[in-house]
């Protein structure tokens, strides 16, 4: 699963345009049969935020990436990406 383009300069929008382009038909069906393009969507709030992490808690994933829109590629940790992990958000929830 590719999730970015470190090697890009673009803005995170312009980004996953560029990934789509180069892994998915125009139909948005996979191009490639073992590149995909990880699943992304907007956040429309913490409950629709809470709602995804059930479902991916559900489907044995550990979390989620938030991106800042607009966003430009830094590696490792920065102030425009966050990590929400699943068993994280647990804990919060139950102290």
């Amino acid at each position: 699963i590719v999730y970015d383009l470190p090697q890009s300069k673009k803005p995170y929008e312009e980004r996953m345009k560029e990934l789509d382009e180069m892994f998915t038909n125009p139909d948005g069906t996979p191009n490639n049969p073992v590149i995909r393009v990880a699943p992304r969507q907007i956040c429309q709030s913490r409950e629709h935020l809470e709602e995804a992490l059930e479902v991916v808690s559900n489907r044995g994933g550990e979390g989620i990436i938030l991106r800042e829109p607009g966003s430009y590629y830094i590696p490792g940790p920065s102030d425009s990406m966050r990590e929400v992990k699943v068993r994280c958000l647990l804990c919060t929830f139950n102290n």
